[in-house]
C-alpha cells in the first residue's frame, strides 16, 4: 500500500485573511461584521480607498469550497441586496481576485 499525501483543504478563515490581504495592499479597507448584533451578515464589508470616490463598498460572505450560505444567511444577503447593496460568495483565492477586479467600480 503506498501513502498519498493528503489534498489539503483551503480553510475559510485562510482564504478570508489571503483576501483581506489582497484587497488591502490596493489601498481598500475591510471590517469583520460578526459579533453582537451581526449575526448572518456577510463576514467582511471592503471600502474603497478615499481616493476613489467614484468606487462602490462590497461586502464578501466566505464559504469553505463546497458549502453554501446558510439560509438566514441568505436571507441577510437577499436583504442588503434589496437595499441595493453588492454582496458576493466566495470559497477561493481565485474567486476573489476575479470579484476584486471584476468588481464593475474597481477599474
Amino acid at each position: 500500500m503506498s501513502w498519498k499525501k493528503p489534498k489539503t483543504i483551503q480553510r475559510e478563515e485562510g482564504v478570508e485573511s489571503w483576501c483581506r490581504a489582497y484587497a488591502h495592499e490596493r489601498g481598500w479597507v475591510s471590517r469583520k461584521m460578526n459579533g453582537l448584533g451581526f449575526r448572518s451578515w456577510p463576514d467582511r464589508l471592503f471600502v474603497p480607498p478615499p481616493k476613489r470616490p467614484e468606487a462602490s463598498r462590497f461586502w464578501v460572505e466566505f464559504k469553505r469550497p463546497g458549502k453554501t450560505s446558510t439560509p438566514d444567511q441568505a436571507r441577510m444577503q437577499k436583504d442588503l441586496r434589496n437595499r441595493g447593496e453588492v454582496v458576493y460568495v466566495c470559497s477561493n483565492k481565485q474567486r476573489f481576485v476575479e470579484i476584486f477586479d471584476g468588481h464593475h467600480h474597481y477599474g
